[in-house]
């Protein structure tokens, strides 16, 4: 069974992709592991980076299957959470930063599937992890609307300033939209939608691209793009994720995807009408 890659727009229900692939038997989904984020800065290079991000997928595969304790960000019981900001269960400091819980899963066979999620970092670096040939990718996009809404509200965070995270080492053009002076902030996290969209667009017969809209009514096509045959658990018994829909922020995003969209044409085509 290949490993499994998550990734794509940041906000846009990788967290929640990532326990659905947790919630199939045979199968677990780490998210967003810390020591991958370091070692990527540390080596600030892509192929080693990638053979090394292979490694990984090794190692935590015979700790998982030895039942040593994985670090993750998870719930206290061990369950997959399914918001990095907002799921309650996740364990907090007293500066109100995520906790790594330890847990193992009994009862793994040889062949489990493991997946993990970055939306960031494996985005930066995907073209070489696709040449790879060593990891199955499922990337989720989300309707521009509901991401940068998303992005304004994730105060602290890299992508609330429109910054791609890792972009400098790993990703030339997305690093082009991080200049040091006064920038209209809307408009580059439109550029940097239309750069992930972008992304996965040119690599489409290599990868699965997920809408999470098409996700909700269908949460099959997880289980379908890592071809096993049980479906992961009904999506209401997980979490209910309303879409955000503010009249002002449409406008604006319609003028300026009009601008400088091109690609989200081919996924989101009602944003240039």
């Amino acid at each position: 069974m290949p490993d499994v890659l998550i990734t794509g727009l940041p906000r846009s229900g990788l967290t929640l992709a990532s326990a659905l692939i947790d919630s199939l038997p045979n199968s677990v989904s780490l998210n967003a592991p810390q020591v991958q984020g370091a070692q990527a800065r540390k080596l600030q290079e892509t192929i080693p980076f990638c053979k090394w991000l292979a490694g990984d997928f090794v190692w935590q595969r015979s700790r998982l299957l030895t039942q040593d304790p994985v670090n993750d960000y998870r719930a206290p019981d061990g369950s997959h959470i399914l918001d990095n900001l907002k799921d309650p269960r996740l364990p907090r400091d007293e500066n109100g930063e995520p906790q790594l819980t330890s847990f193992v899963r009994p009862g793994l066979k040889d062949d489990f599937i493991l997946a993990m999620k970055h939306d960031a970092l494996y985005t930066c670096i995907l073209p070489t992890l696709v040449q790879m040939e060593h990891f199955n990718v499922i990337a989720i996009i989300r309707h521009p609307y509901d991401v940068i809404h998303s992005w304004q509200q994730a105060k602290g965070q890299q992508i609330s300033e429109g910054k791609v995270s890792f972009a400098r080492s790993y990703w030339s053009e997305a690093s082009l939209l991080d200049p040091q002076r006064e920038f209209d902030l809307l408009d580059r996290m439109v550029q940097v939608y239309e750069l992930f969209l972008k992304r996965y667009y040119e690599l489409r017969q290599s990868i699965h691209i997920i809408k999470y809209e098409d996700l909700v009514q269908s949460p099959e096509l997880i289980s379908n793009a890592l071809k096993v045959s049980t479906p992961p658990p009904a999506l209401s018994q997980i979490v209910n994720l309303p879409r955000i829909r503010q009249s002002e922020l449409q406008e604006q995003l319609r003028d300026r995807f009009r601008k400088y969209g091109v690609f989200v044409g081919h996924y989101y085509p009602d944003i240039l009408n």
